[in-house]
């Protein structure tokens, strides 16, 4: 059996002999997708309904467990620039960002600090 790796290493080419016929197989190795959070900007959801009130947040993470802790390292963020008694914080009437946290294949829910979930697909 011939294995080439190709110079991007994405790719690599296998040549094998059975019963005297040759096949060649391309595979391609896939990047795994990692977990991330997106900020979502509540204010500006309520008054420009043509903007996209979701805004990234730097960062990737291995797993669930991870971009949770990153979510809520965030919120502290927030809770000190947007206090929640000025902004009402992550009430169902507060004004306060909220926190997404986006699985690897692109769906996310929103994270509030007491475990309540709330889907929302992009």
């Amino acid at each position: 059996m011939h294995i080439e790796t190709l110079p991007d290493s994405k790719n690599f080419y296998v040549s094998a002999f059975k019963n005297q016929v040759i096949f060649n197989v391309s595979l391609m190795v896939m990047k795994r997708k990692k977990w991330k959070i997106e900020g979502y900007d509540t204010f500006d959801s309520k008054w420009d309904v043509e903007s996209d009130p979701f805004y990234p947040i730097e960062g990737e993470w291995n797993t669930e467990k991870e971009a949770i802790e990153a979510a809520k390292k965030f919120l502290d963020k927030i809770e000190r620039h947007q206090p929640s008694s000025r902004s009402g914080g992550q009430s169902t009437f507060g004004i306060q960002d909220h926190v997404y946290i986006v699985r690897p294949d692109g769906s996310k829910y929103r994270y509030i600090p007491n475990g309540m979930r709330f889907s929302r697909s992009s």
